[in-house]
């Protein structure tokens, strides 16, 4: 399965992880923890505890609105345990009642009070980047404690980061870390490093926002092994992305984003039974168009055409149903499968466009130009890999796709550069 929507910071997902009283950003996509109805399933303790806390802190959230109706602080907080859970479990419902609960908050709060960081960090988790800047001056008004402010920071770094001012967004990331020096702020700078080919620092930094992960909350110090895995895989260093999936199952034991990568090593290092059987336990439990893709290409791998385009059906019918609910979330989501295995490829570059408006940095250039190369468009896909290389952007990706384009250019020197860069990466 292609890292695309897995990766972080570049979908620009941000979970929250629970963590004592407080909340840690974490992020990624998925779906429901409840499987299936009839699946007889049942997750190991490790995910199981992590979601039944969710399901009670949502429950007392739940409560205290009963208990004060007229409290805006109250549908915040329901707001907020709605889309932590939905950001473990990746249950698509939890977005709309969590969405609900905000606008019922402002209702009530009245004009010029409400709770404007909440809706930004939900238009964010939703990858709404455009709607959350006034939300985020109205936020700063109201002079905000350290961790507030550091969250506010963040969020706008996270914007300049997608959209290409990789300056700016490096400048606030690291203003964030000195306001609140914790494991998600150091993660967050540690990736934007990695994306512009700072491997060592990132590095350095990774090591540092490990050590300062909450060691009693499982959930935090799983996904924190999670995402260096995803580092690895996007480096092409599978040992190590295998190492740090299998630490954060033994933390996080039946977590289906763990596995879902897990299963990735396995059918990149060539064990397409084991993959197989994986990917279709995690179909059974979870309903994820990803992991639907993920047999698509095993499918096609073996010469089954018949297989794969039965899955490739089913997950673009999930994918566009996402679109229509969340279109801002789902062009990004449903890209890489439109990109890799829809024969349509007038969906793949309205996909890619949009994408690219709503987030013009490297990611989504480097994402259309490879719509643009798969339609023939040459020029254009030149065009914005050129663009592109120009910048601080510097991924393994970036280099893979230059390669291709430059071979499609008929530029053999540049494509051969560009294939030992994406090698070296």
């Amino acid at each position: 399965m292609p890292a695309g929507p897995w990766t972080i910071l570049a979908v620009v997902a941000v979970v929250t992880v629970v963590v004592g009283g407080g909340a840690i950003a974490v992020g990624g996509r998925g779906a429901s923890s409840a499987g299936s109805a009839g699946d007889a399933w049942s997750p190991p303790a490790g995910y199981q505890l992590a979601v039944q806390d969710l399901d009670s802190r949502v429950q007392n959230a739940e409560s205290r609105t009963r208990r004060d109706p007229r409290s805006w602080l109250a549908c915040e907080g329901l707001a907020q345990a709605y889309r932590t859970r939905a950001q473990l479990t990746g249950d698509w419902l939890d977005y709309d009642r969590a969405r609900q609960s905000i606008a019922r908050a402002f209702v009530i709060a009245g004009n010029g009070v409400g709770p404007f960081l909440a809706r930004a960090q939900l238009d964010a988790s939703l990858h709404r980047w455009n709607d959350i800047e006034a939300d985020l001056i109205a936020a700063d008004d109201a002079m905000p404690k350290d961790d507030e402010r550091a969250s506010i920071i963040g969020l706008r770094s996270e914007r300049a980061m997608q959209s290409g001012r990789y300056d700016e967004a490096l400048d606030g990331y690291e203003r964030a870390a000195g306001l609140d020096h914790t494991m998600p702020r150091l993660f967050a700078l540690a990736d934007a490093h990695n994306s512009l080919g700072e491997h060592d620092l990132a590095d350095r930094l990774l090591d540092e926002a490990e050590h300062l992960a909450p060691g009693r909350d499982p959930v935090a110090c799983a996904w924190l092994q999670l995402q260096r895995g995803v580092i690895a895989q996007d480096r092409g260093q599978f040992d190590e992305a295998q190492r740090r999936y299998e630490h954060a199952d033994a933390i996080l034991p039946g977590w289906w984003r763990v596995e879902g990568r897990l299963a990735d090593v396995r059918a990149l290092s060539g064990d397409t039974d084991a993959a197989e059987s994986a990917y279709r336990s995690l179909v059974k439990r979870t309903s994820n168009p990803e992991f639907m893709d993920a047999l698509a290409r095993l499918a096609r791998r073996r010469g089954d055409q018949k297989d794969a385009a039965r899955w490739i059906s089913l997950a673009g019918t999930i994918y566009d149903g996402e679109f229509a609910d969340a279109p801002e979330a789902g062009c990004g989501h449903g890209l890489e499968h439109a990109l890799d295995l829809d024969d349509d490829t007038s969906h793949a570059i309205t996909l890619a466009e949009m994408n690219h408006r709503l987030r013009p940095g490297g990611e989504a250039t480097v994402k259309l130009a490879r719509a643009y190369l798969r339609a023939g468009r040459t020029s254009e896909a030149q065009a914005l890999v050129e663009q592109t290389l120009a910048t601080r952007w510097d991924t393994r990706q970036l280099h893979g796709t230059a390669a291709d384009v430059f071979t499609a250019a008929g530029d053999p020197q540049r494509a051969l550069v560009e294939r030992q860069r994406a090698s070296s990466r």
